[in-house]
């Protein structure tokens, strides 16, 4: 990320990370409250490991191509 666009990417980021802890957390607490809290912890951790596991393969795969400065 060129330095003149690194505070805009950060702000980006955070906005993204920061407004999406709301959703997750309704979602985990509707699935908690219908399954069991262990359950829907056991099915979120899977889902983020499975996420997490399929976009290192794609990216080790498929590299970002960052442009010359």
């Amino acid at each position: 990320v060129p330095d003149y666009l690194r505070g805009r990417v950060m702000a980006a980021f955070s906005q993204v990370a920061m407004g999406m802890m709301p959703v997750g957390t309704l979602i985990v607490g509707v699935l908690a409250r219908a399954i069991g809290v262990s359950h829907a912890i056991l099915i979120g951790t899977s889902l983020a490991a499975l996420i997490g596991g399929y976009l290192f393969i794609i990216l080790r795969n498929h590299p970002l191509k960052m442009p010359a400065e």
